[in-house]
Parts: C-alpha cells; sequence; structure tokens
C-alpha cells in the first residue's frame, strides 16, 4: 500500500513502524483527581523533561517544552476550565471542552505561527487528561531498536525520553511543514512525512515501514520483493550520504580550483555540533530568535552570554556571526509586546523592533561584546531598510561597549559589524551602506517576498515569489557587484543557497560565499566540485538577460549536468 503525505525533512527509512497511540478511553468518566493537582503534576514532568534536554545539549527541543509548560498556566486555559466545572463537567471533560474552544479561537488568527501553537495546546491538554484520569500516555523511553515511529500526532515531549538514533523515520497523520515536529526532524535529519493519515491508519506495529521525506511518499504491508528492492535502495542512499560526508571534510573549490567558502546557518549547540561535523568554513548566521521565543519573560544578559559562550564551545574556536533579534511578522514571541498590525510582514520586525525597544538591543548586544572577549564573533542586524536605522544600531552597540568600558569588563573593541540586505531598499542603497559595514549578506528568502511583494508563504509564491525571477536577480547582482568594489565580504542564505540548480548561477555572479544549514552542507560541496567557473560566468551571463523565471528554470535545467567538466 502507498501512501502521499507531505515531505517534512528528506531522506530515505525503511525499519519496523512503532505506532505511538495512546491508550485513553473516551473522556467522559469521573476523573481521579482535580484540575489543580494534575496541572501541578504536568508541570513538575515538564521541568524534569527541561532540564534533562537542556543538560543534553538539547535545546530547541527544551525551548518547546518550556512554552508546553507555560500553556500549563495559561489564563485563559485555566477560566475556560473553570467556567466547564461550574457547569457541572467532570475536570477531564473541562479540559477537553476547553481545548477545543481555544483551538477554535487560534484557528482564527491570522498568522500561520499562532495557529500552528494549536497543537502545543492539544498535547498539553491530552497530557493533563491522562493525568487527571490516571491512564498511561505513550512513551519512548526504553526504546532499543530502529523503528519508525507512527501517530497521528507527536511533540517534542515525546521525543524527551527517546534514544534519538534508534528512530530512522517519522509518519504522522497531522502536522505541516512548519509544525514544531517537522521542524526538529528536519534539524535532527530524521527523515519525516506528515499529513499522511491514512499509512497511520494502515500502519501496524512490528510490521516494515518505507518512507520518503523528500516526495512524502510511505509504503507499508510490503512484500518480501518489495522489502528487499527498498532495502537496496536505502543502502545505496545512505552510500551516497556517507560520500557526501566525505566530500564535506574537504575544502569547498570549483574544478578549475577557485576557494569557496560554505559556511551553515545554526540556532542552537545541537546545529553547531552539525556544523562541526559537516566541516562548515565558519557559521555565518546564529540565529538567536531561540532565546526569545515560547517565554514570557526577556532572557538576561548572563543567560545570553552563556548561550554564546556553549555555541563558541562547540565551534571549538571557529568564527561565527550573530543576528541580532529578528522577531517580528510570522515569528512573534509573547515576551516582547508587538503591535497588532494588518501586515506584520511590513511592520514592526527586525531591527525596527529593537530599535523601539533598545532595551532589548543594548542587553543582547553587551552579551554579544562579552562573548567575543572569548570567541571570535561578528555580529548582523536584521531588516535594516535605511542609513538612519544602521546608525543607530551601531550608536547603541557604541553606547555597549562604553557600558562595559566603564564596568572593566572585556570585549572585542574591534567586533566586526554587517547587515541583512533583505530588503529591497537596503540593496538599492548598498552603495551608501557598504562604508559602514565589514560584510554584507543577501537574504534570499525576504528579499524575493518584498521584492516580488508575494508573501512567502503564500500560494503564490511559486509563481511571484521566485528567487529566480529576473528582478531578484539583477539586484543579487547590484549587491554582489558593489561589494566587490567597496571590498567586503558577501554572502547569501536562505533557500537559494542550497538550490543546486542555482549554484552555478550564483558562482557565475560572483558569489563566493554560502551559507546554509549544516544538512546541505555536503551536497553544496560535491555540487561545487564539479562546477567550472567559466561556464559558471557564461550561465550568469544568459540567466540576467532572461525575460522570466520561467526562462531562467528552463536555461538551468538545461545547463544542469553540462556544467561537469571530463576527469
Amino acid at each position: 500500500m502507498v501512501f502521499t503525505g507531505i515531505g517534512a525533512s528528506s531522506g530515505l527509512a525503511l525499519a519496523p513502524a512503532f505506532c505511538l497511540t495512546s491508550k485513553r478511553g473516551p473522556v467522559g468518566r469521573a476523573s481521579s483527581r482535580s484540575f489543580e493537582e494534575a496541572r501541578e503534576q504536568l508541570k513538575r514532568q515538564y521541568d524534569q523533561s527541561i532540564a534533562a534536554l537542556t543538560g543534553a545539549g538539547r535545546r530547541a527541543e527544551a525551548e518547546v517544552l518550556l512554552c508546553h509548560r507555560e500553556m500549563v498556566s495559561d489564563v485563559l486555559l485555566e477560566e475556560r476550565v473553570n467556567q466547564g466545572l461550574i457547569q457541572g463537567l467532570d475536570p477531564a471533560a473541562a479540559v477537553e471542552k476547553a481545548c477545543h474552544i481555544l483551538c477554535q479561537m487560534l484557528a482564527q488568527v491570522n498568522s500561520d505561527y499562532i495557529r500552528q501553537r494549536a497543537e502545543d495546546l492539544k498535547d498539553v491538554c491530552s497530557r493533563l487528561i491522562s493525568l487527571l484520569c490516571q491512564e498511561e500516555l505513550p512513551s519512548l523511553a526504553g526504546l532499543e531498536r530502529e523503528v519508525v515511529l507512527v501517530a497521528h500526532q507527536l511533540s517534542p515531549a515525546d521525543l524527551a525520553t527517546a534514544d534519538l538514533a534508534c528512530i530512522k523515520g517519522i509518519v504522522l497523520a497531522g502536522g505541516t511543514l512548519t509544525s514544531h515536529i517537522a521542524i526538529l526532524a528536519c534539524s535532527l535529519g530524521i527523515p519525516a512525512v506528515v499529513g499522511c493519515p491514512h499509512a497511520v491508519e494502515a500502519a501496524k506495529s512490528g510490521e516494515p515501514l518505507f518512507l520518503d521525506g523528500a516526495s512524502g511518499k510511505v509504503e507499508c504491508g510490503l512484500t518480501h520483493r518489495r522489502k528487499t528492492e527498498l532495502a537496496r535502495l536505502v543502502k545505496e542512499e545512505g552510500e551516497r550520504v556517507r560520500q557526501l560526508a566525505q566530500q564535506a571534510l574537504l575544502p569547498s573549490v570549483t574544478a578549475d580550483g577557485l576557494p569557496i567558502r560554505v559556511e551553515s546557518s545554526i540556532s542552537d549547540s545541537r546545529t553547531a555540533q552539525k556544523s562541526v561535523e559537516y566541516a562548515a568554513d565558519a557559521v555565518g548566521l546564529l540565529r538567536t530568535e531561540f532565546l526569545f521565543h515560547n517565554r514570557e519573560s526577556l532572557p538576561g544578559e548572563e543567560e545570553q552570554l552563556q548561550y554564546y559562550l556553549e555555541i563558541a564551545r562547540q565551534l571549538g574556536g571557529q568564527r561565527f556571526t550573530i543576528r541580532t533579534l529578528d522577531i517580528g511578522g510570522d515569528k512573534p514571541s509573547p515576551c516582547i509586546p508587538i503591535p497588532k498590525e494588518e501586515n506584520p510582514f511590513l511592520g514592526t520586525r527586525g531591527i525596527r523592533l529593537t530599535l523601539r525597544q533598545p532595551e532589548i538591543l543594548l542587553c543582547q548586544l553587551r552579551a554579544i561584546l562579552r562573548a567575543s572577549a572569548q570567541a571570535d564573533i561578528q555580529v548582523m542586524y536584521p531588516m535594516i531598510t535605511s542609513l538612519e536605522e544602521l546608525q543607530a544600531a551601531k550608536q547603541w552597540m557604541d553606547t555597549a561597549k562604553k557600558q562595559l568600558a566603564q564596568e572593566g569588563l572585556p570585549f572585542d573593541p574591534a567586533i566586526r559589524e554587517g547587515i541583512m540586505v533583505e530588503v529591497p531598499s537596503a540593496a538599492l542603497l548598498c552603495d551608501l551602506l557598504a562604508p559602514h559595514c565589514d560584510f554584507f549578506s543577501i537574504g534570499s528568502n525576504d528579499l524575493a517576498q518584498y521584492l516580488l511583494a508575494a508573501d512567502r508563504n503564500g500560494e503564490c509564491l511559486p509563481q511571484l515569489g521566485s528567487y529566480l525571477h529576473p528582478a531578484v536577480l539583477r539586484v543579487i547582482q547590484m549587491v554582489l557587484d558593489r561589494a566587490a568594489e567597496e571590498g567586503i565580504p558577501c554572502s547569501l542564505c536562505g533557500e537559494m543557497a542550497k538550490d543546486p540548480l542555482a549554484t552555478p548561477l550564483l558562482l557565475g555572479m560572483g558569489l563566493t560565499n554560502f551559507v546554509v544549514t549544516p544538512a546541505a552542507i555536503p551536497a553544496l560541496k560535491e555540487g561545487i566540485s564539479r562546477l567550472d567557473t567559466g561556464v559558471c560566468r557564461r550561465i550568469a551571463r544568459q540567466a540576467l538577460a532572461c525575460s522570466t523565471a520561467g526562462e531562467v528554470v528552463r536555461l538551468l535545467q538545461m545547463e544542469k549536468g553540462q556544467t561537469v567538466p571530463a576527469r
């Protein structure tokens, strides 16, 4: 039986299915304890899991569970549960009703991020109900063999006690590409398919199950012959991945000898380890949003300092670029008040937000500067739209330096400062911004979105928001040229940086610094090693002369495979 869902994390997996289903019966029988008792017990369970994950360096998962823990104490949840109790409902039924009402409210919010939090709320309420009824929750503790996890829903809390080496793949009935578990699976390198309910219903624990996390294909009920065929495919894929991993350990050089920097984009110590494993030349982007997400209070200077120093320890002294807080748009945070806006992508986000709340920026810059005394760090400001914004950010950097000097705290006084070029105005003003910057980093995702007025999460993206649109290519070329004239490094990050179709085009345009997720490094390095820069320059000239994105795509597809020199 073959089913198709949403490919959430690429890779192939073939292993016995492990169907993770709750043992709970219908809610309605009498709860064995009060809502308050169950809530306090769940908080303690979360505290234990958060401590264990943090100690194991699994910060991203710990942050998600911290969000879940805070949901347990949510005022709205408590109010809705109490209303149900007043109406005479059993505590478990009251929680179930409250969850249903609140999830309906979240579904009405015009934000994918907020709507996805309904999944978190359902998981929290499910655990509360299980505790109220003293029923056993599904557990992965003690998992000792390789399996493909199969479930209707899965939470990072379910993975907290698991040996991740045993989890070869994940298949879920629900979920989306932006759900926590999809993002987590991708960061862990675990193949995953979400939104595949029929496969979940058909799977049986202990029977072999195959999944392709790129295409979203799931197969179960395998014959012996089919299982043998799929085992061969998985083995071949594993060998290819191992070969790419070996390639990643080598310096990145084109076929005609041009050195290319391949840097990583990371968000926590786990991805920092992957960056080292795949021999990234540096960390071109350390996102700091995880420090602020899913919490009610702001992280202090000491907490941020320790976070940066932990990353530095993982990287073994390698240089890394810290992007200051880029909250807003599709990335809100409970601990930072942001005014409700009709179009948050065009509103208070990135540097606009932190300049309006400078105490946040100053605290972060102080922590970054203090870390720079012990690590090779440079800082990058997101969403710069004008010279005034850049100057204001640099003034706060100067203020942080003066404060630390007065307090006798060490820092690197020559720390390098750069900007994300991801807004059209910054690209058009790059000649004015460059003298005030030590480096540029082109953010291809947002640059395409803003240039073409096409929501990168919307349905029109494939047609209108493509980074291969001629307008986007011309702007990228302009920024690369200006950076070269000013003698400052310029990198490019986002989906375009890891797209193998775009690699020869970018090389031909003069890009020599790619920033990608650690998992994308091996394939990118292998692709670069097969390219001749002379051929790439010809491809770039032809692409820049194209009139439509479709023409660019057809050109690159036609050239694919013809850029490999004879060896």
